[in-house]
């Protein structure tokens, strides 16, 4: 309902959790899509090649180590990131 509510006439609207809502979409006069996708090792592979390539750039924000995971979620919370967070496992 709230990304409904940021959307000006005529916008376009993807969801990754759920099917957007008919009524809502006529409601607010936008169009509104799900996308979903199915996650498997032959995929992340080639999207690691991608990156790998340079053909594909991924900007991170800030990187934490595992120990401060709670201060990952807070800096999530409080800094609006402009790219991913990441923590950093090894």
């Amino acid at each position: 309902m709230r990304s409904f509510k940021v959307l000006k006439k005529g916008g376009r609207l993807v969801s990754m959790l759920e099917q957007p809502r008919q009524d809502l979409m006529r409601e607010f006069g936008v169009e509104a899509f799900a996308q979903l996708t199915q996650v498997t090792t032959k995929r992340l592979t080639k999207l690691a090649g991608l990156v790998d390539q340079g053909a594909l750039k991924v900007h991170v924000d800030e990187t934490f180590p595992l120990s401060q995971v709670s201060a990952a979620l807070l800096y999530l919370e409080k800094q609006s990131p402009r790219g991913k967070v990441v923590l950093k496992i090894a």
